[in-house]
């Protein structure tokens, strides 16, 4: 193409005569351009505009990154952990035995954290932050938000400590600004259109959280322990029987900068991490308007998370081909072009020696741990399952265990009890802090209520004053009860309370009443009192770095959500009032339609005596013979005993019947 010159320089006019060098074959002059050199003379300028426009688009994008690394307006980090461990071994099993015949899992943990740091960048100009989800929280004055999906159940046994806790279904909390509460709209009416606003953005059944399945916490999220924070600005619920699928994992990959098409989001297969044991992914958005900005907007901060575990996963097999899926082609870990930093992190076994490519955390643990890191961007631009290596380890048990499960039988009256265990290598006392939600159709019975600790119960009276304790109403809010114990190590907690199943209204009862009715996790929260270094690289969100003290932080742990059978009325009983109604209705309209429709023929006619007497004969054996059925079906109905026996009477012997009737 050199030799012929541009496009632009091999363009003629139709009206050029040819030269004396004009090669044979050529069109001669006047006879205009040939079909082909028409058509690219049309379309040579949409294809170099085309071209000019993708040129300019790229050098704007690779601007724009290079904006985003250099700038600390807004910043974008993404990190993916990975851990392997297997069930730790039985009383009556070695580490070898158990390790043999217990296949390992592999854990998938990705966080993508969006900062905006004060003054910078105006709130109206979103850039890498989702526009979509920016919108909604910037309208309706949202403080701190977090919506959480999750399917499956984590094995705490051998998985240890869930690395983003949540109840199963879907969860979400908001705290709410304080004018917003304050307006005219209210609380209530700001938390409807938060629901409905990321129902629509998640795919999700948000909508129902109305105020009989949304509670106030105090105190067990730690929100309210800031300056100005009142629980009349907390919102919480749950949605245990809400399932997640790819609807709902699209819209999350869409508020990433890069998508699923760069960066370590590569790496999320849906097909894979529905396919799992276990998977939950959140969205946590947070202003923190703590700190003096002299007037500039509050940094706001958000993390998008996700959690997969690959169950079964034969030894041998890659992390990542674990994670991504058998079917997947590329699973080289890269980094997004628009991230600030790309960590890649492995955790390892704590062995002799150590690695030299390993970060060993302190020693005071007696199971210290150690993880690799890889910094993609900084000299590596990838990494494989080859580097990442095969390594094995035992997943930390988290410090307090929770336990619950329903008691009683039947529809009218049941219980639930809720144990709390804390860890006998805990380094001191542990204030926990319980939050037991009951929906309001569920009649709790003050009286019932009842706390043990080590098998000694305490007072019911210091119970009610100094802890949060709210009865629900009829289709009011749920019954909410809040504690703080504070357990020893190695010590157990016992909290019970019986309830009363409510008969509800026909319109109450969901599309599936005969799976159950659900009850919302407890929820656990306690302030960590661990000397160790985390076991994992911490969330920017709660201002952790890797290798830092856990000492203070504020550690939840969930419990089982729970099923119970409520009364349920006769479903087919409205299908018999509609079948009645409407036989009524169509011979009372038919009837009139036909008397304004039908022509009449009046013919004067009278009747002899004869014929009067037959037409009353006549209407005197049809109803005697009508008596004589409603009579039957009566006795039918009411005397079937009796009829039973009158009728195997008169069959085989009516005349002994007849004497016994008349004497």
């Amino acid at each position: 193409h050199g030799d012929e010159g541009s496009l632009s320089s091999r363009r003629k006019p139709p009206c050029v005569a040819p030269t004396a060098r004009q090669t044979p074959g050529r069109r001669p002059a006047g006879a205009g351009p040939p079909p082909d050199s028409m058509m690219a003379h049309r379309l040579v300028s949409p294809v170099a505009l085309l071209l000019a426009a993708l040129h300019a688009a790229v050098l704007v994008t690779a601007t724009r990154a290079e904006e985003l690394r250099a700038g600390d307006a807004v910043r974008f980090d993404e990190e993916l952990f990975i851990r392997r461990v297997r069930p730790a071994p039985t009383a009556t099993q070695t580490a070898n035995d158990a390790h043999a015949e217990v296949a390992a899992a592999v854990i998938g943990h990705w966080q993508f954290t969006t900062r905006w740091l004060p003054g910078e960048t105006p709130a109206r100009h979103f850039g890498i932050f989702p526009k979509a989800l920016g919108q909604v929280l910037e309208a309706l004055r949202v403080e701190e938000m977090r919506l959480t999906f999750s399917q499956g159940e984590w094995d705490t046994a051998s998985w240890g400590t869930p690395l983003e806790p949540g109840p199963a279904g879907l969860e979400l909390w908001a705290v709410l600004s304080d004018s917003e509460v304050d307006s005219a709209y209210g609380a209530e009416s700001t938390w409807r259109r938060l629901t409905r606003s990321l129902a629509g953005l998640s795919c999700s059944s948000l909508e129902s959280l109305d105020e009989q399945a949304v509670s106030q916490p105090l105190k067990t999220f730690g929100i309210t322990e800031r300056e100005g924070l009142t629980n009349r600005t907390v919102r919480y619920g749950q949605l245990n029987s809400e399932a997640s699928c790819t609807e709902n994992l699209t819209p999350w990959l869409k508020l990433l900068p890069c998508r699923s098409q760069a960066g370590l989001a590569r790496l999320i297969a849906p097909a894979a991490v529905f396919k799992g044991a276990f998977h939950s992914f959140s969205v946590h958005y947070r202003r923190d308007c703590s700190q003096d900005s002299s007037g500039r907007p509050c940094p706001v901060e958000l993390v998008l998370s996700l959690t997969s575990v690959a169950g079964s996963v034969a030894d041998g097999t890659g992390a990542l081909r674990a994670l991504v899926g058998e079917t997947a082609k590329d699973i080289t870990a890269t980094a997004c072009p628009v991230a600030t930093s790309s960590r890649v992190i492995i955790e390892t076994a704590a062995e002799a020696g150590g690695d030299a490519d390993a970060t060993t955390f302190g020693t005071s643990c007696d199971d210290p741990g150690q993880v690799r890191v890889f910094s993609l961007g900084d000299g590596q631009d990838s990494v494989d399952d080859a580097a990442i290596g095969h390594a094995v380890v035992t997943a930390p048990l988290p410090t307090v265990r929770v336990r619950r499960h329903v008691a009683g039988s039947g529809t009218t009256e049941g219980g639930v009890v809720t144990g709390l265990t804390v860890a006998g290598s805990a380094p001191g006392p542990v204030r926990v802090r319980v939050l037991e939600t009951v929906p309001a159709f569920l009649r709790v019975i003050p009286t019932s209520l009842a706390v043990t600790v080590n098998d000694t119960a305490l007072d019911p009276v210091s119970l009610w004053r100094e802890n949060r304790m709210e009865l629900s109403t009829f289709n009011g809010q749920p019954s909410v009860f809040e504690l703080e114990l504070v357990l020893t190590p190695g010590s157990f907690a016992t909290l019970k309370y019986q309830f009363r199943q409510a008969f509800l209204p026909l319109f109450d009862f969901p599309p599936d009443p005969n799976r159950g009715f659900d009850i919302p996790s407890t929820v656990v929260s306690y302030r960590s009192n661990s000397p160790c270094r985390p076991r994992r690289w911490a969330s920017p969100l709660l201002g952790r770095q890797l290798g830092s003290d856990v000492n203070g932080r504020l550690v939840r742990q969930y419990g089982p959500s729970l099923v119970i059978a409520m009364p349920l009325p006769d479903f087919s009983m409205p299908y018999n009032v509609i079948t009645l109604t409407s036989t009524v209705l169509a011979y009372l309209f038919g009837g009139i339609v036909t008397s304004l429709v039908r022509p009449l023929d009046i013919v004067a006619k009278k009747l002899t005596e004869a014929e009067k007497r037959s037409k009353r004969r006549k209407g005197f054996i049809k109803n005697m013979l009508l008596a004589g059925i409603l009579g039957a079906a009566w006795l039918f109905e009411n005397e079937r005993d009796t009829f039973d026996e009158w009728a195997q009477a008169l069959v085989y012997d009516p005349l002994a019947w007849l004497e016994q009737r008349l004497g």
